[in-house]
């Protein structure tokens, strides 16, 4: 049988002690070429149920950390990073800052602010345009932001970052405003 499966498959064909070794298992009553159920410790830690049991901690506290996720699970850190990266494609990114979060109506209000001012824009003469004065505040904290590493959360491949606002209204600041026409900065 060894030389026949040579024959066929030339230098990828079975070892003659493989070929031995499965005619002996097939002649004792083997159906299948599928592995066995094994006794003993599991080979990876990457287990089905562990994957679940990550995936629901990741989903709880998407902050936590590797070390955090081993301890709950019972597994190596290194595990809980192959099941987190290999198997759930996870990566930690820090989330994005913005000033503040805007709903849907403050959007919704500022698009038709924006859309009524192009109409009258293209009403009246360029002249009009030498007339707009704008202007924006911000607020400048005294104390340190949170640091990026408190920020990061896990997120899925091509899943983008979450957004979080800046600010705490607890936070010493002042407020600096400045306003603008056509000429520069308005005194």
């Amino acid at each position: 049988m060894s030389k026949d499966l040579e024959e066929v498959y030339k230098d990828t064909a079975l070892p003659y002690s493989t070929v031995v070794d499965w005619a002996r298992r097939f002649r004792e009553g083997r159906v299948s070429i599928e592995d066995e159920e094994r006794i003993g410790r599991p080979v990876s830690s990457a287990s089905d149920k562990n994957i679940l049991e990550v995936s629901a901690l990741l989903v709880e506290d998407p902050h936590i950390t590797l070390v955090e996720i081993a301890d709950a699970v019972g597994i190596s850190t290194g595990t809980a990073q192959a099941i987190v990266h290999d198997n759930m494609k996870f990566r930690k990114i820090c989330a994005r800052w913005v000033s503040h979060l805007l709903t849907q109506d403050q959007k919704a209000k500022r698009v038709q602010w924006a859309t009524k001012l192009l109409s009258e824009f293209d009403r009246a003469d360029s002249r009009r345009l030498f007339e707009i004065v704008t202007g924006d505040e911000t607020w400048v904290r005294y104390s340190e932001p949170l640091s990026k590493e408190v920020n990061k959360v896990w997120v899925a491949k091509g899943q983008d970052p979450p957004m979080i606002p800046r600010y705490d209204f607890r936070d010493s600041k002042v407020m600096y405003c400045i306003f603008f026409y056509s000429n520069g900065p308005v005194c």
